[in-house]
């Protein structure tokens, strides 16, 4: 990876730039690919999360981290521009969906949202002062209080293809969604204060994860930080 960090933007600053129309004609060009088993069709990743996403058990965290970093790397091939990366949508400071992602002329638009308002997702419980293990079985665990809320009511309140794991990445806000999750990943363990994860040499990272026949797969400890993957947010402070 390289040594310079690349930054991903809040949604905000990331539509005022020249990058925007980019990303947008990529997700236009993956949503034209008819070939499910392509990488660089749309139908190919919602497939992935559907026959490989862990929920509600351990690296749930983890394997989304490989997944937006495994999307993003084929929308920058798709575009043609190495710069291109996945913003995310701030809810905790914005929580109405962004106004691009109504326009019913673009790609970003899908029918059938139920609403485009997160208000009633946000919480503060995963990044109270008591929750500082990490994963899944453990008490006080980030991992799983992140998933409970923000992350699922998040979904399910903008509904449609959103409220059902077996379809939601065909809403192109699952993308921003899950970068912010991924963020909050980062604010959380950058807090420090008493948080901790497993080290890397921990039995808990051994093994890889899995994206579907057309992309390699990502061993366990590429993804316990967004550094280590050669990238970070543009803020990585908890929510307050």
């Amino acid at each position: 990876f390289s040594a310079t960090l690349k930054f991903e933007p809040n949604w905000s600053t990331f539509c005022t730039t020249p990058m925007f129309q980019v990303y947008l004609n990529a997700i236009s060009l993956m949503k034209a690919n008819t070939n499910a088993a392509d990488p660089s069709s749309w139908t190919y990743w919602v497939n992935v999360h559907k026959n490989f996403c862990p929920h509600s058990v351990a690296y749930f965290l983890a394997w989304h981290r490989g997944f937006l970093f495994r999307f993003e790397a084929q929308l920058r091939k798709v575009a043609g521009n190495t710069a291109l990366t996945i913003p995310y949508w701030d809810y905790y400071t914005a929580p109405q969906m962004p106004i691009e992602f109504t326009d019913t002329t673009s790609p970003l638009y899908i029918v059938n949202r139920a609403g485009t308002d997160v208000t009633n997702a946000l919480s503060l419980n995963p990044f109270a002062d008591t929750i500082v293990n990490f994963q899944h079985g453990m008490t006080n665990a980030f991992e799983p209080t992140l998933e409970s809320q923000p992350h699922n009511p998040v979904h399910n309140l903008i509904g449609g293809a959103m409220g059902a794991v077996t379809i939601s990445p065909k809403d192109p806000i699952f993308w921003v969604h899950h970068a912010n999750i991924d963020r909050l990943w980062a604010a959380w363990y950058n807090a420090g204060n008493g948080r901790t994860m497993p080290d890397r040499t921990n039995s808990y990272w051994s093994g890889s994860f899995n994206y579907g026949a057309g992309v390699p797969t990502m061993a366990r400890t590429w993804t316990i930080s967004e550094s280590a993957l050669g990238y970070q947010y543009e803020d990585e402070t908890m929510p307050t």
